[in-house]
């Protein structure tokens, strides 16, 4: 189904309805439901008629991220034989390497907000490219070409998961920041 959730409406005690946005508003229908939305579970959440819990909030932690690649023949390919990853920095999991197919990655930053930003900042990129020459060693980038990447790391706001039964057959599963994809076969 190409739809966003909109809102999970509670039909009976143990049954569920959930209103999906796309051009027809579909309505589907369940005895068990897993919220595992990111950052727009809180969203839905309070969209939702019979929410009156107290949860925290759950906000976007956006990264940014670079791929380095020679777009020019004459350059050089940039290598790199391990992976490579500084100590953590402000909560964050540090400035890292991993050599692609084609590229090298460089991640991350990460700045947490409740908007849906969709570009980079400035000063994440700056950080970056600071890190990966004086950190990482990686040398003279400045005639590599840039690909830049953004991505949701979903966090609550007091930066503990949310995770659990919340109304008979309705769990809740998100805010793992950056680890929600390390826990998904545990959870």
């Amino acid at each position: 189904i190409d739809a966003f959730v909109e809102k999970i409406d509670k039909k009976s005690k143990k049954h569920f309805e959930i209103t999906l946005k796309n051009a027809n508003t579909e309505k589907l229908n369940f005895d068990k439901v897993i919220l595992a939305a990111g950052s727009k579970s809180s969203n839905i959440l309070e969209k939702s008629s019979f929410f009156q819990h107290d949860i925290p909030y759950c906000l976007n932690g956006v990264g940014t991220a670079l791929e380095l690649f020679p777009e020019l023949e004459y350059l050089n390919k940039l290598k790199t034989e391990s992976i490579l990853r500084s100590p953590n920095r402000g909560g964050t999991c540090g400035i890292h390497m991993v050599q692609r197919k084609d590229s090298i990655y460089i991640g991350a930053s990460s700045v947490v907000t409740n908007k849906d930003l969709n570009y980079p900042r400035l000063g994440s990129v700056e950080t970056l490219i600071k890190g990966a020459t004086n950190e990482l060693k990686l040398g003279n980038i400045v005639r590599q070409s840039l690909r830049l990447l953004t991505g949701y790391r979903p966090i609550s706001q007091d930066a503990v998961p949310v995770f659990g039964e919340l109304e008979p057959n309705l769990f809740l599963c998100y805010g793992h920041k950056r680890d929600g994809f390390t826990w998904a076969p545990f959870l």
